[in-house]
């Protein structure tokens, strides 16, 4: 049920176009929730607020990938089939949660730049994953919280590319001796 009302909600953000896609709150509350939640994690916090903390940047997450799709259209079917991990956080395992999303296997084919928004969910998973599992190596979880991070940024650029607005169309300038 819940990843039907994820691709309800794809649906209705895609349908009410760019302005929907106010990514820049989302996208600095999840860098301060990832960097916090490093930081905690480094200096030993209880397992239980460390998952807490990963499914929180998972929440945030999904908006940022609704709104994601909304700048690439293209990205709506992957994104959308990727969400569903939610729904599996308390039984996947690591190997699956790699092979399926973060490798993509259980994904359908999507552009090459797709995956950053998905990664932003597929990292803090393999946290929660981890801490479910009692295997909870700070370089670990710092491991997987750093590649969120560096996902957030390539996020975070090619959200400020779809959203610059088209340049006009000029005609170059004559070349000297051509004929006008």
């Amino acid at each position: 049920m819940a990843g039907l009302f994820a691709l309800l909600a794809l649906a209705l953000a895609l349908a009410a176009g760019p302005a929907a896609a106010e990514l820049g709150p989302d996208l600095d509350a999840y860098a301060a929730g990832a960097n916090a939640l490093m930081g905690a994690a480094g200096e030993g916090a209880d397992a239980d607020a460390v998952a807490a903390g990963a499914r929180a940047l998972i929440e945030r997450a999904d908006r940022i990938a609704v709104a994601f799709a909304v700048l690439y259209p293209s990205c709506g079917p992957y994104l959308g089939a990727g969400l569903g991990l939610r729904e599996r956080l308390e039984d996947i395992s690591l190997p699956e949660l790699e092979r399926d999303y973060h490798a993509g296997a259980a994904l359908p084919e999507a552009g090459g730049f797709c995956y950053h928004a998905l990664d932003l969910v597929v990292h803090p998973a393999a946290v929660v994953v981890l801490v479910r599992n009692g295997d909870v190596p700070t370089a670990r979880l710092a491991a997987e919280l750093s590649e969120a991070l560096a996902n957030l940024g390539a996020v975070r650029r090619l959200a400020a590319l779809a959203e610059r607005p088209p340049r006009p169309a000029t005609a170059a300038p004559p070349r000297e001796g051509a004929a006008r």
